[in-house]
């Protein structure tokens, strides 16, 4: 998940983000960097599942891991 401020409100917003790549090309890396988000205004990433995620038709998904965001 990626929390940050909206550039025309001000407002916090919250994203979901896939991430997807081959094996040790840096998925785990970029989840985990805060690309220069303010946590003290809120902002920030959060990893909620780091690992096998099955994609359904419906846009839903699935995870092995219970992610707490």
């Amino acid at each position: 998940m990626v929390r940050a401020r909206d550039h025309g409100t001000g407002k916090l917003k919250s994203y979901g983000v896939f991430m997807f790549g081959l094996t040790a090309t840096g998925k785990s890396t970029w989840s985990c960097h805060q690309l220069g988000l303010d946590d003290s205004q809120g902002e920030g990433t959060w990893v909620s599942q780091d690992d096998i995620v099955i994609l359904k038709r419906d846009g839903s998904a699935l995870g092995t891991e219970l992610g707490s965001t």
